[in-house]
């Protein structure tokens, strides 16, 4: 077993846990007899932990390595997972999701990490598709998920399922590799504190994030409300959107190899802003699946290479470096759809949407900052 598929198979089982929450979000909240607000509460819960575990994820894998952080994080989202289907009410909802999201946190941290460092050691770009296959195991987990619960199965008995083999999965894959000391990036001088360079990487990989979180939360509201289309087409705009951008992601290392990062980056996210313009100037159910899509293949590859660029920069260990560029993506995903759903209410959520694409833009004028990312 190569140290890339071992890392690629947590990035599957990572996904897979996502995705086998969101799935059953609807039947939690129905169980514990939640309102909306409620709900939002306990998943607002959720992504401070994210933030959090980036925080103090890099100073965990600092002292006992990536491998240990993703052996024994592994195993602790699935158990946490359990522990939210067993809540009782939404107080111990909150605290089970906040923790979910910390040990949630914790493994991104460390198998992106993990992920620069194999980057390193085949001299190639990898980090592309070590996110694709993340967003094929959220399409897995997803798909699990609501066949599980087409079928009855109660959320406790169905992620504790998933829990044990994600688990007997990855976790025999990570003991075969031998443990690594903590190595410095091999260019530049390692900072310990943060740096220009690394915050405004930290800020492309933010404006990704909130684009992502604003299209996954808001697009099958859009294509159905301003298009006057059916909720299934609204779902259809959606999957258009998540099956590019893994698609995106799968082959965007080859395309870094032969084009370059910045090119990518740069015409990829071009590609992404006018998917997003068709959207909003044409607000039909065509326009909506072609448009969303679009943006899919163009951001697809963004965050990868803003994580391979930092781990890449001379700008600290890969450690601290990834857990910081994650601490300022997670807030983009936190506040990313809650400023679209609070705009949309004053100006419409077709005027709220120009925001991601104002970003979008932001992240193309950017990207001659990726140039240190593996190609």
């Amino acid at each position: 077993m190569t140290p890339r598929a071992a890392v690629a198979a947590t990035f599957l089982g990572h996904a897979a846990i996502v995705g086998t929450w969101a799935a059953r979000v609807p039947a939690i909240k129905h169980n514990l007899d939640l309102s909306d607000t409620q709900l939002g509460l306990a998943l607002f819960g959720m992504a401070l932990g994210t933030v959090g575990g980036s925080r103090v994820g890099g100073a965990l894998i600092s002292r006992f390595g990536s491998r240990r952080a993703v052996l024994a994080g592994m195993p602790a989202m699935g158990a946490v997972l359990v522990l939210a289907a067993l809540a009782g009410g939404l107080y111990t909802l909150v605290v089970a999701l906040a923790a979910f999201g910390v040990t949630l946190a914790i493994v991104d941290v460390a198998m992106n990490t993990e992920a620069v460092v194999v980057e390193q050691a085949y001299g190639r770009p990898l980090m592309s598709g070590l996110h694709g296959m993340w967003s094929v195991g959220l399409l897995l987990g997803s798909a699990v998920g609501a066949a599980a619960a087409g079928l009855g199965i109660r959320p406790v008995v169905h992620f504790a399922a998933v829990s044990v083999i994600v688990a007997a999965a990855t976790v025999p894959l990570f003991l075969r590799l031998s443990a690594r000391a903590p190595v410095a990036v091999r260019e530049g001088r390692a900072w310990g504190g943060w740096s220009v360079g690394l915050v405004v990487l930290g800020l492309i990989s933010f404006c990704s994030f909130f684009a992502e979180g604003a299209v996954i939360d808001w697009a099958a509201v859009y294509v159905h409300d301003r298009g006057g289309s059916s909720a299934a087409l609204g779902a259809v705009a959606l999957a258009s959107f998540s099956l590019s951008m893994a698609a995106s992601r799968l082959v965007g290392d080859r395309l870094a190899m032969r084009f370059g990062p910045v090119s990518l980056a740069r015409s990829f996210s071009v590609l992404a802003a006018a998917g997003l313009a068709l959207a909003l100037l044409l607000p039909g159910a065509p326009a909506g699946v072609v448009g969303f899509g679009l943006v899919g293949i163009g951001l697809g590859p963004i965050v990868p290479t803003a994580v391979s660029a930092a781990g890449n920069a001379g700008l600290g260990d890969p450690e601290t470096v990834v857990s910081r560029i994650f601490m300022i993506s997670y807030v983009g995903s936190i506040i990313g759809p809650a400023l679209i759903g609070f705009v949309a209410g004053q100006t419409g959520l077709r005027g709220a949407l120009v925001i991601p694409l104002t970003l979008i833009v932001c992240i193309a004028l950017a990207s001659g900052r990726l140039s240190s990312a593996a190609a």
